[in-house]
Formats: C-alpha cells, sequence, structure tokens
C-alpha cells in the first residue's frame, strides 16, 4: 500500500509556527525522508499555497508564520532533497483542473497559474529570506484575488439555484419563507437526491470550464465513478448547502469565514482524485487536517479511516 498525504493549511502552520526558520528545511527534508521507506509521499496542494500566500504582507500578523509553512511545503513535498538531480515536487491542483481531469482526461485553462503558483513558492522560500517574496507580490495579490473569485463562482451558483425557485429573485432567506419547498429540499438531502443533483452540478461546471455544450455523450461510467469516488466532497458540498436552507444570510458574502468551507472542498476534492487515480495500484490518500468538516464529510465513506490528525501523522 502507498500512502499520498495532503497537509490543510492548519496543519503545516502547526507544524512551522514552533520552528525556527533555520529549521524548516531541516525538518521538511526529516519527514519526507521518513516517508519514503513506508512508500509514502506528500503532496503540495496549491490551494494550501495559496491560502499561505495571502498573507504575505509584511504588515499581516501571520506572515511569518504563513512564510515559514510555505517553506515547510514547499521542501517537503519534493520528491528528494532541493537541488540533488532529476528533483520533481510532488503536486496536486485545485478542483477545477480535477474535474476536467476526471471527466474529460484534459487540464482546463487554469493549469497554467497554478504552475506559476509554483514559481512563486519557489522565488519567496528558496533562499529562507522573507522578503524575496516582494519580486512576485503583483502576483501573490493576485492570488488573494483569485482564492475569492473561485468562491465567488460557488456563491453564484447557489445565487442562480435561488433564482431558479424564487421567479428570478436572489434572497438568501427565502427557504426561512417557504417552508414546503425547504422541507422537500431536507428530504431529497435525506435520502440521497442531493448528492446526485450536486453531482450533476459540477458536470455541468466541467463543461463549462471546457466550454463544452452540456451535455456531451459517454460519461455515464465517469459520473458513477464521480459519485462513488467523490462522495466526500459531495457531502461537505451538501452540508454547506444546507446552511442555505436554513437561512444563513451571510453566506450573501463570499468574504465572510463561513466561506473558507470551500477551502476544505478543496483539500477533500484532492483526496478523491488521488484515490480514483489509484484506485488499481493500491494508493490510499490521506488528508492531515484537525477540521471537524472534513472528518464529518469523510465519516461513513472509504475515506473514513484516511483523514489523520497531525498528532497521529507524527505518531507514525
Amino acid at each position: 500500500m502507498e500512502r499520498h498525504f495532503i497537509f490543510d493549511t492548519n496543519a503545516y502552520r502547526q507544524l512551522a509556527e514552533t520552528k525556527d526558520l533555520s529549521e524548516i528545511q531541516i525538518t521538511a527534508n526529516e519527514l519526507r525522508r521518513k516517508e519514503k521507506p513506508r512508500t509514502s509521499k506528500s503532496l503540495m496542494s496549491i490551494v494550501v499555497s495559496m491560502e499561505l500566500l495571502k498573507h504575505f504582507d509584511e504588515k499581516d500578523p501571520h506572515f511569518l508564520t504563513c512564510f515559514k509553512a510555505l517553506t515547510l511545503q514547499f521542501f517537503h513535498t519534493q520528491t528528494q532533497d532541493y537541488g540533488e538531480a532529476n528533483n520533481q515536487i510532488n503536486f496536486i491542483p485545485p478542483i477545477n483542473s480535477l474535474i476536467t481531469q476526471h471527466f474529460f482526461n484534459k487540464s482546463s485553462e487554469y493549469l497554467k497559474y497554478y504552475l506559476r503558483i509554483i514559481e512563486i513558492c519557489q522565488n519567496s522560500t528558496i533562499n529562507l529570506n522573507p522578503t524575496d517574496y516582494l519580486k512576485d507580490i503583483g502576483d501573490i495579490k493576485i492570488i488573494a484575488e483569485q482564492l475569492l473569485h473561485e468562491k465567488t463562482e460557488m456563491k453564484n451558483n447557489f445565487e442562480e439555484f435561488i433564482k431558479c425557485v424564487n421567479n428570478g429573485v436572489v434572497d438568501w432567506t427565502f427557504f426561512l419563507k417557504n417552508r414546503e419547498l425547504k422541507e422537500r429540499l431536507l428530504k431529497d438531502i435525506k435520502n440521497g437526491v442531493m448528492l446526485e443533483v450536486l453531482a450533476m452540478s459540477l458536470l455541468k461546471r466541467t463543461h463549462g470550464i471546457l466550454d463544452l455544450k452540456f451535455m456531451q455523450p459517454g460519461l455515464e461510467n465517469k459520473f458513477n465513478d464521480f459519485m462513488n469516488f467523490y462522495r466526500p466532497l459531495l457531502k461537505l458540498n451538501q452540508s454547506f448547502f444546507e446552511k442555505l436552507l436554513h437561512g444563513e444570510s451571510a453566506l450573501a458574502y463570499e468574504g465572510n469565514p463561513k466561506w473558507n468551507t470551500y477551502n476544505d472542498m478543496q483539500i477533500i476534492a484532492a483526496a478523491c482524485f488521488v484515490s480514483y487515480r489509484g484506485r488499481e495500484n493500491n494508493i490510499q490518500a490521506i488528508i492531515i487536517t484537525g477540521d471537524k468538516a472534513i472528518h464529518a464529510a469523510c465519516a461513513e465513506t472509504y475515506l473514513q479511516n484516511n483523514v489523520w490528525t497531525l498528532q497521529k501523522y507524527l505518531d507514525i
């Protein structure tokens, strides 16, 4: 069995905050060397990198911790010590590229942008000098905007759904006023229908990313696989949708902290993608997180035992 670890943002921050900057690369190399005999490796989540880069401003109180965390992530996810011959980085992109790969074996137009993020991570961390990020400050600001943009995409999907059932009007408290429809949708959640609806919405989103007419033929098996392997993602998506049904008006603002759940969805999507891709080679994706929502979404699925706390990872 081969294990591919995916650390969330807080896991890297927790590992890094107690370390001096001079210890970061040593720690990363040590972790990677201890993983190898156990047929394991860690993957660089681009979403986690983006989350950390968002704090790259010396006025940000979390800047130094995030700089150390990003440095740790960058060196930890190499195939070997930085600078050695044939060294590579093990990375996994956000969901927009994962779903286009799953359904159509194609990379989205975002992939080139994600590769640029890896380059920025290298520029910012390789010399262990926190001021090196300044050369890419323009792109780093764009990264923060991109994170907000992707949350906005999902918020827009919610708004389109509200408009469909509310005569074209966006009202985030609509379901509080329409108890009958709310109860019907909650029933769909309970009987599993909503998971399929959410899966279909992601399939439609995939067509939009690749500018394809919905729906392309011959996707039945891929859709069934998506329902099976991406069930943890769909469950978290569903629990977030349930907040909408209960009138969570704060969701009207994509900058609200409640939208950070979208980043959790990205981590789970990465684990689902790794599991599907490695299904015939006995590869397991392991998420390293203390996030309760991720643990809950993976419960009663094939990933139930594959969500570890940071302490469990370190103990093993």
